[in-house]
């Protein structure tokens, strides 16, 4: 499976789906010292930075994308400004980016990764927002809260992960 990972940070998503066979086509990263980091593990710095300047038809075809927009603020350690804060409401550039690709060229596959409190960000209305979005975009949407603690990582780390299948290519697939 091929896959872009946006909002790639130092590229651990990308270091778990290449150890499990797939291949990264594209990443995009805006913070410089994340740049410069994924740079020295992976040979190359991401092809892209600011999502906002990035276009649909400038990504190349892939089977999946993977993201997990800026949480602080969805973070209960944060000011909870939800979809109305600058840093998560970045996942909507997802969206357009989606938009902006024909529907022949969207991806199969949508993995959204964040932290926990996103379920009750805005009364939970954050979230429902989200998986509205990826409907209305043609994705059947599932999703699971899990635990790091869970899969033998010596931390106690909850994240909501959100799967959307392209409801056109096949069956309803999911979790």
């Amino acid at each position: 499976m091929t896959f872009i990972d946006m909002f790639a940070g130092m590229g651990t998503v990308r270091m778990g789906f290449e150890r499990a066979g797939h291949e990264c086509v594209s990443a995009i990263e805006f913070d410089p010292h994340k740049r410069k980091i994924y740079e020295v593990i992976f040979g190359h710095e991401p092809e892209f930075g600011d999502i906002t300047a990035v276009r649909g038809t400038d990504l190349p075809s892939a089977d999946c994308w993977c993201f997990g927009a800026p949480c602080q603020d969805f973070s209960v350690a944060g000011k909870r400004a939800g979809l109305d804060g600058d840093r998560s409401v970045l996942v909507k550039q997802v969206f357009r980016l989606l938009e902006e690709k024909a529907s022949e060229d969207r991806p199969e596959w949508l993995l959204y990764e964040n932290v926990k409190g996103m379920l009750s960000s805005n009364r939970g209305w954050d979230f429902a927002e989200i998986q509205i979005a990826m409907g209305q975009l043609g994705y059947d949407v599932q999703w699971q809260l899990l635990n790091s603690k869970d899969f033998g990582v010596p931390q106690n780390r909850e994240r909501v992960y959100t799967l959307g299948h392209l409801r056109t290519r096949s069956e309803r697939k999911g979790f």
